[in-house]
């Protein structure tokens, strides 16, 4: 089960026993130049490196076991999104972040 609530300009959800959650953010796709600036700093600060992916226009994202972020446009939109495992884990998200954003560009 998931649990879902408006946060911002998107949402956010999180598994019931909160061990996982998901943060999508609908943006400006002006705002590519900044989100991507995002994260690039934030993949640096754990030694990781933002990677394009074939999802939208300019899609990049990251990933790492338990973690990763991922931005992908389309028209004059974009979407951003967090995910996170509280527990870890030693899977890299990068594939969960790509199949989110694929499902949000449609």
């Amino acid at each position: 089960p998931v649990q879902s609530r408006p946060w911002g300009p998107g949402c956010f959800y999180e598994s019931a026993d909160f061990e996982a959650s998901v943060a999508i953010m609908r943006i400006a796709a002006g705002s590519a130049d900044q989100v991507e600036r995002e994260m690039r700093e934030s993949a640096a600060e754990r030694g990781l490196e933002v990677r394009a992916i074939d999802v939208g226009d300019r899609g990049h994202a990251w990933g790492a076991p338990g973690m990763g972020q991922g931005y992908a446009g389309s028209g004059d939109r974009g979407w951003m999104l967090d995910i996170s495992r509280m527990s870890g884990g030693s899977e890299d998200r990068t594939a969960a972040v790509i199949r989110i954003l694929e499902m949000m560009i449609g």
